[in-house]
């Protein structure tokens, strides 16, 4: 009786191994192909594609500035007698807004008054002083340079006059700027000159905003920026020559709004809108 031994290496194990494991994946695919190849196609919509024109809202925030700021200062030397507005109030052209002290004022135009009263005075007297000169002289009795003496007198006069009345405007005027006016409607600022404070010509008392109209400024993001070029060139390479109107609606923090009329690609201002309130 003879006995057989055999002798398997590990190298010839593992490959046997490996070709099973391949044999039941391939068997598997199949079964999983043939499965897929049972069930009904996806369904596909298909849709005509055509250009056309859209609306595009885009909201930027802004902020909203006055037309002007005008600084109101001291038309006169003097000592600030009074605030007569409250800081913030809402005034109108020509509303009193300081008061300086117009007494000196008062006494520079009584002094005008006076010198005025004297410089007639003496036209008077020299008119009358004329006339008597010019008498003489008809009859001879006076010499023709005492004539031309007295005319003269009585040109001086009435120049004097006439430098007296510009010192009573004059005066008047000063008195007249003892009060403080606005110069335009608007919103009024804090006060720069305290009450009491002694006033050079010319010195910075506050400021008014003017909102009549107002302006309102935005920044334009710089994607939405490079969107609008990329836009306007695609229109220029397709021949488009057509302008294209922008509607702005301006709203407020308190909830009201504001319609803007509609510019064409070209706006006036960039990133600056004029409203009239």
């Amino acid at each position: 009786m003879a006995l057989f031994r055999f002798r398997t290496s590990p190298r010839r194990f593992a490959f046997m191994a490996a070709a099973v494991v391949a044999a039941l994946l391939l068997a598997a695919c199949s079964d999983e192909e043939q499965g897929q190849s049972d069930q009904p196609p996806p369904p596909v919509t298909v849709a005509g594609v055509s250009p056309t024109n859209v609306d595009v809202m885009q909201d930027y925030a802004g902020r909203v500035h006055g037309a002007r700021d005008v600084e109101v200062r001291a038309p006169v030397e003097g000592i600030l007698e009074e605030r007569l507005y409250q800081e913030g109030q809402l005034v109108e052209r020509g509303d009193a807004l300081f008061s300086i002290d117009p007494e000196p004022f008062e006494t520079r135009l009584e002094e005008a008054l006076a010198q005025r009263e004297s410089a007639a005075a003496d036209l008077e007297e020299t008119e009358r002083e004329w006339r008597r000169i010019e008498r003489l002289y008809e009859r001879d009795a006076i010499s023709e340079r005492e004539r031309d003496t007295a005319r003269s007198a009585v040109t001086l006069a009435r120049a004097g006059v006439s430098v007296a009345e510009a010192q009573v405007s004059q005066a008047r005027l000063q008195l007249d700027y003892a009060t403080v006016e606005a110069p335009v409607s608007g919103v009024t600022s804090l006060e720069a000159m305290p009450e009491g404070s002694l006033l050079d010509p010319g010195a910075l008392l506050t400021t008014i905003v003017q909102h009549d109209p107002v302006h309102v400024r935005f920044a334009l993001p710089e994607d939405d920026a490079a969107i609008r070029r990329t836009a306007r060139r695609a229109r220029a390479a397709d021949g488009d020559e057509l302008e294209y109107e922008r509607d702005v609606t301006l709203r407020l923090p308190e909830g009201g709004s504001t319609n803007i009329p509609a510019w064409s690609t070209s706006p006036p201002a960039p990133s600056t809108t004029a409203v009239s309130p």
